[in-house]
């Protein structure tokens, strides 16, 4: 499905790089607040975990992100009116790229927000190609909490148990 996205989307990347290489690719997908994978050109990285929501890592290129500004935003999921940015850190022909992601950021940039898993373009700057750059929350999925009857169920057999073992001694005691 990515692949086809990634398709449907080339077009819109072409005015970004004249080059006839295809889109290099930067994922990355927050698990949760000190969870973070990264993935670049289909090899893993491994970023830093600087605090909660707050990660850093590092490209083997120089980067251009949403022009000069070197900076890209996602609308967290929950519709909290936070979101996630990710920096880059370092000069635009600096390489290699220093990045860094902030997750439940609060709003204030003068980024616009894209929705959550959208694919946005950067520029390697190192080889003149562009990068599908796309950020995936999972970290903020709506969790549920187990309805009551399910989990009066789980604890039935361990009071039952209880109950057994109580009424066993009270049968064995000698009066």
């Amino acid at each position: 499905m990515a692949a086809a996205i990634l398709l449907l989307t080339a077009p819109a990347f072409q005015g970004f790089s004249q080059s006839t290489v295809p889109p290099e690719t930067l994922t990355i997908t927050e698990n949760s607040s000190t969870s973070l994978s990264v993935v670049w050109n289909g090899a893993s990285i491994t970023p830093t975990l600087i605090g909660s929501d707050h990660w850093s890592f590092t490209l083997p290129i120089a980067m251009g992100l949403n022009g000069e500004d070197g900076e890209a935003s996602w609308a967290e999921p929950d519709t909290s009116g936070t979101y996630n940015d990710l920096v880059v850190n370092t000069g635009l022909t600096v390489s290699p790229a220093q990045l860094e992601v902030f997750s439940d950021a609060k709003p204030g940039g003068v980024n616009p927000l894209v929705g959550n898993g959208v694919t946005v373009p950067g520029e390697d700057i190192t080889h003149d190609a562009v990068i599908a750059v796309t950020f995936f929350d999972n970290g903020d999925a709506t969790r549920t909490v187990p309805e009551s009857a399910s989990t009066a169920l789980l604890a039935l057999p361990a009071l039952l148990a209880l109950f057994a073992m109580a009424r066993l001694r009270q049968s064995s005691i000698p009066v």
